[in-house]
């Protein structure tokens, strides 16, 4: 979703959109470790505070993962909220989003959030073994 600044100015320097994603096709060809569950709804507050626009995403998502140690399946849970500031030009600091023509595209951001939520190590379940491999020596 893009979202065009001057609506900002409009409403007074605030505004609140909801947003639903619905997939994620531009980021197919990335290979990746979770496979979200579509469509699932983002919170876009956007604040103007002098030249400076301040930007919270805020969302729930299941994401569909494998096992690191038994390499299956299973579903777990985010609820992500972030803290962005929004420059008109662009700038050195990385933490901060730039808007390109005078708007911001909200999906690739919630894509970034997504992915550096991931867990270092993926595990089903806190009791998980592990793969069961049995050794089919003869002796």
């Amino acid at each position: 979703m893009r979202y065009n600044l001057q609506l900002l100015r409009r409403k007074g320097g605030n505004d609140f959109v909801t947003f639903s994603v619905g997939d994620f096709g531009d980021y197919k060809h990335f290979e990746n470790d979770f496979v979200p569950e579509f469509p699932f709804d983002v919170k876009a507050t956007f604040k103007e505070v002098g030249n400076t626009v301040l930007l919270n995403l805020s969302f729930n998502v299941t994401l569909n993962l494998v096992c690191d140690k038994c390499l299956e399946q299973f579903s777990q849970e985010f609820s992500l909220s972030e803290d962005f500031t929004v420059e008109s030009k662009e700038t050195e600091n990385a933490e901060c989003i730039v808007a390109v023509n005078g708007g911001v595209e909200l999906d690739p951001i919630v894509w970034e959030m997504m992915c550096l939520a991931l867990p270092y190590r993926k595990i089903c379940n806190e009791n998980c073994k592990g793969i069961n491999l049995e050794c089919n020596k003869e002796e």
